[in-house]
Parts: structure tokens; C-alpha cells; sequence
């Protein structure tokens, strides 16, 4: 019987395994957008109800922007490096919306403002989450601020 070690920490629980802490350290340094989501992902596979990160530069703003959204309930910094996250349930227990990711650390995604009109129309109720100069916005705030950025999310 062959299974992934995602299979194996998801079924018999992550310690067992030891795959949250080596995966987690290795993913926070590199790509912390990536850590963010899959640390929450895994917090509502598991439904529970905080989890904790280890905060840096980048998942500060993304955490404020999760707030805005309604992905979050609420977050608090233990200390400048730990923060405790709750993800936000709704009545029909549905946490979360479907996140994709498109943030990589090689050949990122840049999207121009021209570029970010035409795809306006067809998102539709779609929002998606750039890393401009202005920190990490939407793209809807990105077209009123008249800048373009890398793509990191989108939320459906």
C-alpha cells in the first residue's frame, strides 16, 4: 500500500510523521504567502479552532488583508514572532472560500495595470490578491491606485 507523506500527516496526524515541522520551516523562509495558506488550510481541514505562525514582513500585511476579506476571524501577536490565528466559520460550515495560489519565488507572475482592466470583467466575483509597492492589496484597490504587481492569490 503506497501513500504520500501529505496522505500519511493528514490521516494519522502530523506529528506522527514529523511533516508539519520540516515542511513548515522550510516553506516560512522561502515562500511565507504559501506557509499562510497551507497552515490555514490545514487548521480548517482539522477544524480547528486557532493555529499558531510564525509571523514575518510579509505575512503581517497579508494577515490584515485576510481580516479585511472576512477569511479570518481575528489574529494576535504572542509575541513579535509568534501570532495566533482563528479562521472564521460560517453558519453553513463552509470556512473558507476556494484560495488559489500563483505566488512562486521563480518567474513570478507580474501583472500591469492595462492587464489588470482586462481581466476585470472576467473574474467576475473573483478577487485577487497582488503584492505591489504599495504592500499586498487587492486588485481592485491596485486599479484605483493605478499600479500593477505580482500575483499571489485568487480567491473565489
Amino acid at each position: 500500500m503506497e501513500a504520500s507523506l501529505i496522505g500519511k500527516a493528514l490521516n494519522f496526524g502530523f506529528s506522527e510523521y514529523r511533516f508539519e515541522s520540516y515542511a513548515s520551516n522550510f516553506i516560512n523562509t522561502i515562500l511565507p504567502y504559501v506557509y499562510l495558506l497551507n497552515q490555514l488550510k490545514f487548521a480548517v481541514a482539522k477544524k480547528n479552532y486557532f493555529f499558531t505562525i510564525r509571523a514575518s514582513i510579509k505575512t503581517k500585511p497579508l494577515l490584515n488583508l485576510f481580516y479585511k476579506l472576512n477569511i479570518i476571524r481575528r489574529f494576535t501577536f504572542k509575541s513579535p514572532s509568534l501570532c495566533y490565528v482563528f479562521p472564521n466559520y460560517t453558519r453553513t460550515n463552509k470556512p473558507i472560500r476556494y484560495i488559489k495560489n500563483y505566488y512562486r519565488s521563480v518567474n513570478p507572475i507580474f501583472l500591469k495595470k492595462h492587464s489588470l482592466l482586462l481581466m476585470r470583467r472576467s473574474l467576475g466575483a473573483a478577487t485577487m490578491v497582488l503584492e505591489t509597492s504599495h504592500g499586498v492589496i487587492t486588485h481592485q484597490n491596485a486599479l484605483t491606485l493605478g499600479v500593477g504587481g505580482t500575483l499571489v492569490f485568487i480567491i473565489f
